[in-house]
């Protein structure tokens, strides 16, 4: 249909009496006719001669027309034209009228194309107009409806709630009130069913795996859902989010706009990458080499954002211009270093796909699930001992002094149980205390240091900053390279939490 869409009922009704004619020679002459004139202008008086003798029938059409003609033969071959006739012969004999008043396919056509498009194709069709009929017959008016009751009955039963082989019986019968008094079943978006087979107030729903696939608690009619897996998910996602965010907002402090962290987080992430899976620290077990690949990971982030800190400095190039073209420097040199093969550099010669070699065990951030629960304890242990140290001698005075050190104790337990309930799918990663850590000391440093009180002078106003003996050149570069570590370490977080490599 889409054929005789694009040839048109009326050129193909033109076109019968030649086609009737190419029908009867040989294919081979048809070939040889066809390729002979589909590119010709005008007939010469040989070709007009040679056309006499076998194919007289194209003195009927005017010149231009029968060149046009054997064009569309060419194309379409002149058994593909004998198809499109013999479909239209059926649709006609079907009372079906292909083309409107304009050419175009009429609904009744367009349909037919649709059914060439489903699934299952003719079958499939047929299947469909036996349901449609079914349909009909049992006055039913919303078959997307129907479709969502069958697919919730269909969950009832994979789930062994309904068991009886009749399912109208089982419907209508005291089977599905059973299923009802006996479970909670909770119907979520997307018509997805959660089932507890027990009635309590509040519990755990396992997936196959054991893993907690939600945790509820009935109001009513309805339950608070809580999806341990949706917030890993977004805790991993969010943390270089927010690192490369903290990377931008300490250049903010210095009165820069980084716009690079893309770039520095590019240019850790190599770094990093190579250290973790190079088997020159093969040797090293994970307490040494998990942090030089954190280290690595820092310093190539810092290179990388010192560049345009230094120009800035030096020549006044203005960092955003500086910043955005080391993005598309950085991104096509990692994507250099990782495809060559000539010379072969990081790239991985026996995966399918240009990419690095995966880090070794030892260069990957554990995951929160594999902690001991009981190190999670002892670490509350440790902070409250260290908090009740040092609030020793207000202790002396009153046990009050003990409330604070006693709740930072139990969040910390309490938190890294949590954590690893969370995370118990294994892709919640410790890099999320490392990016905890980021953020405590960009605040202790821009606050509690003189280098941090000299950027943010410098970012206020470098004049006066520059005439209280503060070197404004300095400054300039150590916050790109500040900036540049920190988007450096959501590279480096990255490639060992979740990657594994690049």
């Amino acid at each position: 249909l889409n054929d005789l869409v694009a040839v048109g009922g009326t050129q193909l009704d033109a076109m019968t009496p030649l086609i009737n004619a190419l029908s009867e020679l040989p294919r081979r002459d048809v070939r040889t006719l066809s390729q002979a004139y589909a590119n010709a202008d005008t007939l010469s008086a040989d070709q007009r001669a040679q056309l006499d003798d076998r194919l007289p029938i194209y003195a009927e059409y005017a010149e231009a027309d029968f060149l046009a003609y054997m064009q569309i033969v060419n194309t379409i071959g002149i058994v593909g034209l004998e198809s499109l006739l013999a479909a239209q012969d059926a649709l006609i004999d079907l009372g079906i009228d292909p083309f409107t008043e304009d050419g175009a396919l009429t609904p009744e056509a367009e349909g037919l194309t649709q059914l060439a498009t489903l699934t299952g194709g003719i079958d499939a069709a047929r299947r469909i107009a036996d349901a449609y009929t079914l349909m009909q017959a049992a006055d039913v008016t919303e078959p997307a409806a129907l479709a969502t009751q069958i697919d919730i009955v269909r969950q009832f039963y994979a789930n062994n709630l309904l068991t009886n082989p009749d399912v109208s019986a089982a419907l209508t019968g005291a089977e599905l009130d059973q299923a009802f008094a006996n479970n909670l079943i909770v119907l979520r978006a997307g018509n997805r069913l959660l089932i507890d087979t027990q009635t309590r107030a509040a519990g755990e729903i396992f997936d196959n795996n054991g893993n907690t696939q939600a945790a509820y608690a009935r109001v009513g009619g309805s339950a608070l859902l809580f999806f341990p897996s949706n917030l890993e998910s977004m805790l991993v996602r969010a943390i270089p989010f927010i690192i490369a965010g903290l990377a931008v907002a300490l250049g903010f402090k210095a009165g820069l706009f980084n716009i690079g962290a893309e770039g520095q987080l590019y240019a850790g992430g190599i770094l990093a990458v190579w250290i973790g899976f190079s088997p020159l620290f093969d040797a090293l077990p994970i307490f040494l080499r998990l942090p030089l690949v954190i280290i690595g990971g820092i310093i190539g982030g810092s290179l990388w954002g010192a560049l345009p800190g230094a120009l800035k400095a030096y020549t006044g190039a203005h960092e955003v211009i500086t910043t955005i073209m080391l993005n598309y420097v950085a991104i096509r040199a990692v994507d250099w270093i990782i495809k060559t093969t000539d010379p072969l550099l990081l790239r991985d010669i026996t995966a399918s796909t240009p990419r690095t070699p995966f880090i070794d065990e030892a260069s990957r951030l554990p995951t929160f699930a594999s902690i001991s629960p009981w190190l999670f304890l002892v670490a509350g242990v440790l902070v409250g001992a260290y908090l009740l140290y040092q609030r020793r001698d207000a202790l002396r005075e009153t046990l009050r002094a003990a409330i604070t050190p006693v709740i930072w104790a139990v969040l910390v337990a309490v938190g890294g149980l949590f954590l690893a309930w969370v995370g118990q799918r294994g892709a919640l990663h410790v890099g999320l205390l490392l990016m905890i850590a980021a953020v405590w000391f960009t605040d202790w440093f821009l606050n509690r240091t003189t280098l941090g009180f000299e950027l943010r002078t410098v970012g206020t106003n470098p004049d006066a900053a520059k005439y209280a003996g503060m070197s404004v050149r300095r400054n300039i570069v150590l916050a790109m390279a500040l900036s540049g570590a920190l988007a450096g370490l959501a590279g480096t977080i990255e490639v060992s939490g979740v990657q594994f490599n690049m």
